[in-house]
């Protein structure tokens, strides 16, 4: 998958640019994939079973936890505390809470919130991302935000933690890829959340461990 999204980083500087590639792409996993640009646009791609499907915002927001949207026929991969979440977001979206409120919302756990501790079941968050490509910052915290520190991390700046041990998600070449080309960020594996207006765009991503 990672081949995927260090392409769209390499290669793409719009969200229709990135759909074109992805579309092009032979993708095996089942994932969602929340692209978004500085120019405010975004979308999702869900992928399931190697079929695409696109969503794009609908009332000036978009977001994604780990059940599919698009289709729905895909009902059987549905786990029940990933619709509450995803409606947990929605109303918080069209509330238009703040950056620090969507936030807040990240950092607790759920059923409050959004983060999940259910790692003896292979179901928990694994990594909280805020990104703001207006600014070209991203908030990271690896596993659950609860318990852990959230790190800030600038465009162009250099690393603010040590390169991750065995077993990590991401590496320390997919992360300077990400920081040197902010313009256009995907998010894997994740409960997103982006809201686009003519000023600014702003996406939460909280990343779990499982996507069905």
């Amino acid at each position: 998958m990672y081949h995927v999204i260090r392409s769209v980083l390499e290669s793409c500087q719009t969200v229709e640019e990135s759909i074109r590639s992805i579309q092009e792409m032979p993708v095996a996993s089942n994932v969602h994939i929340m692209l978004a640009d500085r120019k405010g646009e975004a979308a999702v791609i869900e992928i399931i079973d190697g079929q695409k499907r696109v969503r794009r915002p609908e009332t000036g927001y978009i977001a994604a936890t780990n059940h599919p949207v698009a289709d729905q026929t895909a009902k059987g991969m549905t786990k029940h505390h990933s619709v509450i979440r995803y409606d947990m977001l929605m109303e918080a979206l069209k509330e238009q809470r703040s950056s620090d409120s969507l936030a807040k919302l990240f950092q607790t756990e759920y059923p409050d919130g959004l983060t999940v501790h259910n790692y003896e079941e292979l179901f928990g968050t694994m990594r909280t991302v805020m990104f703001r490509p207006e600014e070209g910052t991203i908030d990271f915290c690896f596993r659950s935000p609860v318990y852990n520190p959230t790190y800030s991390l600038k465009a162009g700046g250099s690393l603010p933690f040590q390169e991750q041990t065995k077993g990590s998600i991401s590496s320390k070449g997919l992360w300077t890829v990400i920081l040197e080309q902010c313009r256009m960020i995907p998010c894997l594996y994740s409960v997103t959340a982006a809201v686009p207006n003519s000023d600014q765009l702003k996406i939460a991503s909280l990343v779990e461990s499982v996507l069905y």
